[in-house]
């Protein structure tokens, strides 16, 4: 089901008996045996299908996709353990690149930064143009200028359209669907460069928090912070998301911080905030 949905307006993808579809339901049944423990999960089906595109062929495909769920298969973990960690890592490095809106998100129910979930889940794959997103990956893949750059992508975009959500006072709805109706506006080039200036500040930053080093890989990591590869699931280290880390510092715009970031407050929401995320992120449209 998943496969006859994904980028069916790509020329590669496009028509009812394209052949291209059924090799990439048979890349991802292949994997679902390959990584057993994990299986197949949805969202993977957009993170195969610019890798095939790419390389035109079945078993490259494979063996990419599968060296590129080394890095993500944390993303796709039942207890969602990779993706609470990774948002409350933005969560971290907002509250030292920008405390303002930082307090902002915080004080408007948005301090989890759940909005930002399909940005990580799959690598921003619905945010840029089916051509961008090829790019970013590259970039991405790299692990340069850091560790964890798609975090700091993070950063630059929600620093693009910080005047919007405050200006317009929105809450965590509002800002839930301003999150969505940007999707495919994103200007790449921008962003990187952004994201880049983001990144240098930070480092050049000479009261930088430990834990914001540890996880631009400016240190190195912790074994709390570190996530190995996982082709075995049941055998993959649990990461600690449960503690506070206190930041008190000033940001790189010279602006004070003294508030503790706690990597687990945000997850403690209301039901029916969890409702609403749940109705509003979805993978497939």
């Amino acid at each position: 089901k998943d496969v006859m949905r994904t980028d069916r307006t790509q020329k590669f993808f496009s028509g009812d008996k394209n052949p291209n579809l059924q090799v990439l339901y048979d890349i991802l049944m292949t994997y679902g045996f390959y990584n057993f423990d994990l299986g197949y999960v949805q969202g993977m089906s957009d993170m195969l299908s610019p890798i095939l595109v790419v390389m035109e062929n079945e078993v490259e495909a494979f063996w990419c996709f599968a060296g590129a769920m080394e890095r993500m298969c944390h993303n796709f973990e039942m207890d969602q353990t990779g993706m609470k960690l990774q948002l409350s890592q933005i969560h971290i490095l907002m509250q030292v690149y920008d405390p303002e809106l930082c307090a902002y998100l915080e004080s408007h129910e948005s301090g989890n930064f759940y909005f930002c979930f399909r940005w990580i889940l799959i690598l921003f794959k619905r945010e840029f143009s089916f051509q961008d997103i090829q790019r970013l990956w590259e970039v991405l893949w790299t692990d340069r200028p850091c560790k964890n750059f798609h975090l700091i992508i993070s950063l630059a975009i929600l620093d693009s359209e910080k005047s919007t959500l405050m200006e317009n006072k929105f809450g965590f709805t509002e800002i839930l669907k301003h999150i969505n109706d940007i999707s495919q506006s994103i200007p790449l080039e921008e962003t990187l460069c952004k994201a880049e200036g983001i990144f240098l500040q930070l480092k050049e930053y000479k009261k930088l928090p430990k834990v914001v080093k540890e996880i631009l890989g400016l240190l190195p990591a912790t074994p709390s912070s570190s996530t190995d590869s996982c082709l075995s699931t049941a055998s993959s280290p649990q990461v600690e998301v449960r503690q506070e880390t206190s930041v008190s510092a000033t940001d790189v715009t010279g602006r004070k911080s003294s508030a503790p970031v706690n990597s687990s407050q945000s997850f403690h929401s209301s039901s029916n905030r969890r409702n609403t995320v749940d109705e509003q992120v979805k993978i497939m449209t």
